[in-house]
């Protein structure tokens, strides 16, 4: 700064004529904001004169004057922005300062500068620690800072307002108001009459004012409008009010004019008032800058007076308590901020302040519950200040919401806990090892893992005390690899505790390291494994079993995942294909599968993820090439996350070969059957024949009945040979054709001579054994060709056939409305042919039979579904 611009600054400081008055109220509370606002011990407002740093204001110490060459504000003002020293230590231009020695750390100040761009000096924060400042704190600093500026120009605008008023009064009093114009205004055209020459002089207007409108001086609009209102009516006969007018020159001034009505005109006196109405307003806008600082802090500001009633709440106070300025300014705080526990002690701490200047609570930061509108508590830090040469005395109170803070502790809290105790259930500790000095420490679980005294120092030596002497060299290898550089992510060994229990533990390690890689600390974590270990131990037995077992399998076993990567096989896999273990071990299953059968396996393969198990024949081909069938059985199984198959391959080499030797013998035999089959058939039917013929050449009817009767005895038995031929299974014949059949050949025997004979018939689908097949079937052969010949003496009438299955119980119903049976007839004691067979294939059945003649003949047979066995029971084509 040159010397011109330093004489001219001195100059400027002169004029506010500031340097020797008394500290005043709002300076004071300024710098108590200041500190409350950057949260330090310490806030000052100085003036810089030639040789001295002048406090005006301060906040945290007492402090008059000190030399200007020992300040920090002499470098500020030199500034036009903030000056910020995070850490004084570290300033070159403050290492001979005296103050460092006397604990200040940390300085920021804003310059003092006027509206002509004169710094006069600084507020500043002080603190006994290095530190930062946020962007908001350092907002507020300068909006004080502007707050300084504006009150001492306002002081400096008031001083001089009140020495021109004091010339104002010495002036000539030419007029009886003592005002600076006087205008007389016609009350009908509202127009101009006369002026004085002051008039003009005040509104610096050459022409004349006369026959003008009084209105047309007023330049805003509301002002004018309410003007000529007020001189349109009649019943008014005085007012007074303020409106701009703009000057000759160009100028806005302010003008209190007065109105008085007399003798049909208007007297109107008008006041200058000019410089009061800009310090109003300045003094307005000091309000609204103070007014934004305070709503601009993110804490609750709040100022009681003694009464301890509510005189400012800030935005972040409305926010947090739920309250609307206007509806709590002039309340308690007590009783409307503080919860009821703690009412009777806010007030009696602010009475114990007034009367003895001392209390628990003013000037110190204490946590409590604080109230909102709505009933519901919240932890809140708190701190009354009582703001000094308030009168009457005032107090600031700064809230500040901790409920998140408290919310974050009580997670920590509850996280160092959950650790603790997952530490402990996990059976982990933590350990720390200082590589550069070789120290270390430990948490409480590693003296339980290690079996150490809790009075026990941590320390490598001590850890290695524990180290069981046949892993001792290779933990101290790995511990020096570690202090070389080396990564070492984890290692295992065992413990040997002081009464023989030997201990598995497993360390994990992360290695800090610092600049050129060098190993500053180890942080670890350490778990005791020795079930872990116990279990690997048994698996590793119970595989070595396992393995045993399997390779001592006749047949091939197998198991993948479900990718196709191997998982375990036997030696009986390896044998039989040639391939060599670590062949094997990278093999997809495909690859042992000939060509011509491998998208069948992978179908199969599919197949088995989705039905649990699959059954497949397919040949193994062998490393040298050749091709073995195999039936291969495979079932699936999930462990974890992860699908498996698992199965076994047997070689059916010689089954195939003995399965194609019986296929060749089958063929040989269904040939042989099929002759012997037509050799029977011809026979049967050339005797057929021949009973036809004799019956055809005979005259007794006694002699062609009994050829007709063997004739369809022959063909019964003929049907049964073909429909035996015909089957496929012998255990489960199908009864409703061989029925149909029979019928049939019947009614070609007897079709001429009985044209009028019908049957009806009802035959469930029933299957039945070949050994209950053929005698039922002769029994309806037998039942039905008596019926034929004896039943319908005008050969005409009705057979009906019934047959039915009711779970294992078969009934045979056999009925005509022929003459029916004589009065006397026994089925026991009746001697000819038919009855005496159809006894014996009852009693070949087991079943029971019942012989009714009740408008004809009735015979009802009952017999249980059996698998008898006998001759052809088991057979099958």
């Amino acid at each position: 700064m040159s010397s011109n611009t330093e004489q001219k600054r001195l100059v400027e400081l002169q004029s506010f004529n500031i340097v020797n008055e008394e500290t005043e109220d709002t300076l004071t509370g300024l710098t108590e904001l200041a500190s409350t606002i950057c949260n330090t011990p310490v806030a000052l407002i100085n003036l810089l004169d030639s040789h001295q740093q002048i406090t005006k204001s301060s906040n945290g110490i007492d402090i008059s004057a000190i030399p200007k060459e020992e300040s920090f504000c002499q470098y500020a003002i030199k500034n036009q922005d903030l000056m910020i020293v995070e850490d004084t230590l570290l300033d070159l231009r403050f290492r001979n300062s005296p103050y460092i020695e006397q604990g200040i750390r940390f300085y920021a100040g804003v310059p003092l500068t006027t509206e002509k761009g004169y710094n006069l000096g600084t507020i500043c924060v002080i603190d006994n620690k290095p530190r930062q400042l946020t962007d908001q704190q350092i907002q507020s600093l300068k909006l004080l800072a502007r707050e300084v500026v504006d009150h001492l120009e306002l002081r400096k605008k008031n001083t001089q307002l009140d020495a021109r008023n004091k010339r104002l009064n010495n002036a000539d009093k030419f007029l009886s108001n003592s005002s600076d114009l006087q205008i007389i205004v016609d009350t009908d055209s509202l127009r101009i009459l006369k002026t004085t020459e002051n008039t003009h002089t005040t509104l610096d207007y050459e022409g004349s004012l006369i026959g003008q409108p009084f209105a047309d001086q007023i330049i805003d609009g509301p002002a004018k409008r309410n003007a000529i209102k007020f001189l349109r009516q009649s019943n008014k006969k005085k007012g007074t009010f303020i409106a701009p007018v703009e000057t000759g020159g160009e100028q806005i001034i302010y003008l209190e004019f007065t109105f008085s009505r007399f003798f049909g005109r208007w007297f109107v006196t008008g006041k200058d008032i000019s410089e009061q109405e800009k310090t109003l307003r300045a003094l307005q806008e000091t309000q609204i800058k103070k007014e934004t600082i305070l709503n601009s802090a993110s804490d609750c500001i709040i100022t009681i007076n003694q009464h301890g009633e509510i005189m400012q709440f800030n935005s972040a106070a409305e926010k947090t308590f739920q309250y609307d300025k206007e509806e709590i300014i002039g309340k308690s705080m007590s009783e409307t901020l503080i919860p009821p526990l703690y009412r009777e002690e806010h007030a009696e701490g602010i009475k114990h302040y007034l009367e003895t200047g001392h209390s628990p609570i003013i000037n110190k930061l204490v946590e409590m519950p604080a109230l909102r509108k709505d009933g519901s508590q919240f932890p809140i830090e708190l701190q009354v200040n009582h703001i000094k040469d308030s009168t009457p005395p005032q107090f600031l109170c700064i809230f500040r919401d901790i409920s998140e803070r408290r919310e974050t502790q009580e997670k920590l809290k509850k996280t160092l806990t959950n650790l603790n105790l997952g530490q402990e259930l996990a059976e982990v500790g933590s350990w720390r090892w200082e590589i550069g000095d070789n120290t270390m420490e430990w948490s409480k679980k590693i003296y339980d893992i290690y079996d150490f005294d809790i009075m026990q120092k941590p320390s490598v030596d001590l850890l290695l005390d524990r180290v069981h002497p046949e892993d001792n060299n290779r933990v101290k290898d790995l511990l020096s690899s570690i202090m070389e550089g080396d990564l070492i992510k984890d290692f295992e060994h065992r413990i040997l505790a002081p009464n023989g229990t030997i201990k598995w533990v497993r360390h994990s390690i992360k290695t800090i390291y610092g600049p050129g890689d060098k190993p500053l600390e180890a942080n670890g974590a350490v778990q005791d494994i020795t079930k872990q270990k116990k279990t690997q131990f048994k698996l590793e037995r119970e595989k070595q079993l396992s393995d045993k077992i399997i390779n001592s399998l006749p047949i091939s076993f197998f198991m993948f995942d479900r990718d196709g990567n191997p998982i375990r096989w036997n030696d009986q896999i390896r044998e039989i294909t040639g391939y060599t273990q670590q062949e094997i071990s990278y093999m997809h299953p495909k690859k042992f599968i000939a060509e011509e059968h491998r998208q069948y396996v992978e179908k199969a393969l599919k197949k088995v993820f989705e039905k649990g198990e699959v059954t497949a024949e397919a040949n193994l081909k062998t490393r040298d090439g050749d091709n073995i069938p195999h039936l291969f059985s495979t079932s699936s199984f999930r462990s974890g996350d992860r699908n498996f198959f698992i199965g076994t391959a047997q070689n059916i080499a010689d089954l195939k070969e003995y399965e194609h030797q019986l296929e060749i013998s089958l063929k040989e035999k269904k040939v042989l059957l099929s002759e012997i089959h037509h050799r029977v058939k011809n026979n049967l039917a050339i005797i057929s024949g021949l009973l036809q013929l004799e019956c055809f050449n005979t005259e007794n009817d006694n002699t062609k009945n009994i050829l007709a009767n063997s004739q369809l005895r022959i063909q019964s038995m003929a049907t049964v040979h073909e429909m035996l031929y015909q089957a496929q299974d012998f255990s489960n014949l199908s009864f409703s054709d061989f029925v149909s059949k029979t019928i049939d050949s019947i009614k070609s025997i007897y079709q001429q001579e009985h044209s009028d004979i019908n049957f009806e018939v009802s035959v469930n689908d029933i299957q039945l054994n070949v050994n209950q097949a053929i005698p039922c079937g002769l029994i309806i052969n037998e039942i039905v060709t008596h019926a034929y010949n004896n039943a319908f003496p005008d050969d005409k009438g009705t057979i009906t056939i019934f047959l039915k299955e009711n779970g294992d119980e078969v009934t045979l119903h056999i009925k005509d409305d022929g003459k029916g049976l004589p009065d006397d007839f026994s089925l026991s004691h009746d001697n000819s042919i038919s009855f005496s067979l159809i006894n014996t294939l009852v009693q070949q059945l087991e079943a029971e039979i019942e012989v009714r003649s009740e408008a004809g003949s009735e015979f009802v047979i009952h017999f249980e579904k059996k698998n008898v066995k006998g001759a052809g029971s088991s057979l099958t084509t």
